[in-house]
């Protein structure tokens, strides 16, 4: 008995036990059967959650920047506080300070001194980055300063 390959091949072997149970009148014991095979070889894939995590790069201390926002910039910025296994950080929001601007941005920083809100626990991508909502991500800081836009132009 082959193990199922590829969710095509799973969604494959389900269509032929529709058309089966749609056929001329399948006995019980025949659609019984061919369910328990299928179950069988599914229960043979590793599940996503039994693949090995990544190790990444992260260290207590980094700085993640988070870039976000429709027709406009915004610029978050969080810190690494723990390590929580090979797949996991512990993060907290920081704050920003600015350091310059021109007429519709700001030169923003982190300001690891300014922590914002509880901390929050993320797994860690194979980049480095740390998915935060459906809309955004946070990724190692270059150490460079970001532009955001002003609250005036946008915000």
């Amino acid at each position: 008995m082959n193990k199922i390959a590829s969710p095509q091949e799973l969604t494959v072997e389900l269509r032929k036990l529709l058309n089966m149970a749609e056929g001329a009148n399948p006995s019980r014991m025949e659609l019984a059967e061919a369910l328990r095979s299928l179950a069988e070889r599914v229960e043979k894939e590793p599940s996503p959650a039994a693949a090995p995590s990544v190790k990444h790069a992260l260290k207590v201390g980094d700085i993640l920047e988070c870039s976000w926002g429709y027709d406009q910039t915004n610029l978050d910025y969080y810190l690494v506080t723990k390590l929580l296994g090979v797949a996991m950080v512990e993060i907290r929001e920081i704050g920003k300070k600015s350091v310059g601007e021109d007429m519709t941005t700001n030169k923003v920083m982190p300001d690891p001194a300014h922590v914002i809100g509880a901390p929050l626990r993320k797994k860690v991508g194979p980049s480095g980055a740390v998915r935060l909502t459906s809309y955004s991500s946070a990724y190692p800081w270059d150490k460079k300063p970001g532009w955001e836009t002003k609250s005036e132009f946008g915000h």
